[in-house]
């Protein structure tokens, strides 16, 4: 996730303490069958706080959710000994779409040898750049490199929900990565330039996930809240 910001290899493992500074916590969910799943939510709407989450899901209970690009709930289809990995609030995910009408694309062999095809989003068009506005091809993979805090949402984190099942139980067990506690977030230097300031002023962990308990789960509007200036 590192090399794909442009920045080195251990970059968002250093900003997050170290190897011996990041945290690490397991919690396993129970969700017991309803007879009306329709009247309530296993998980309300939210965004993980932290910066990354690994699941182990009852893949034969479906259950999770997460929110579409266009806004729509989307259910998650377990695959057997496979993990989901959710990008929590601290390290946010860009949205695969294009969202400037500037934006440029280039082909990205020299980062992704084995992808010939992948083209990669920036935006805006670099002042004095000769290159026209690209157009989307029927082929590739696009990411949109907008402006959590530390690669300043170039990643975003995800939106999702757990629904609860009228005919069986679900367990699911999740595993946390967050940074260390104490350790004021930013977006990194490297992130940050007059064309894209910094979205977020420096906040701790601790900080953070107190703001989030005392405003309750709101989808993602609480990292989308603390944002110093507006994407552009």
């Amino acid at each position: 996730m590192s090399a794909g910001l442009g920045v080195n290899p251990g970059r968002l493992q250093e900003e997050f303490g170290g190897a011996e500074g990041a945290g690490v916590c397991v919690r396993v969910n129970y969700y017991p069958r309803c007879p009306q799943p329709e009247l309530t939510l296993g998980l309300s709407s939210h965004s993980d706080p932290g910066g990354m989450t690994v699941l182990l899901a009852n893949e034969r209970v479906r259950g999770l959710q997460v929110r579409g690009r266009g806004g729509e709930w989307v259910t998650v289809d377990p695959i057997a000994d496979a993990f989901i990995v959710n990008v929590g609030d601290q390290i946010q995910i860009a949205s695969p779409h294009i969202s400037d009408p500037k934006a440029y694309a280039f082909k990205a062999p020299k980062l992704y040898p084995d992808k010939k095809e992948l083209h990669v989003w920036h935006m805006p068009l670099p002042a004095g750049s000769t290159d026209q506005p690209a157009r989307p091809k029927d082929h590739g993979a696009y990411c949109s490199i907008a402006r959590p805090v530390l690669t300043n949402t170039t990643y975003r984190s995800v939106e999702h929900r757990v629904m609860v099942n009228a005919d069986a139980e679900r367990l699911s067990v999740a595993m946390f990565y967050n940074p260390r506690s104490d350790l004021p977030l930013a977006p990194m230097a490297e992130l940050v330039s007059p064309g894209t300031p910094a979205l977020y002023k420096p906040m701790t962990f601790d900080e953070y996930r107190l703001y989030i308990r005392r405003n309750g789960p709101r989808g993602k509007s609480q990292v989308e809240s603390l944002k110093a200036h507006e994407d552009r």
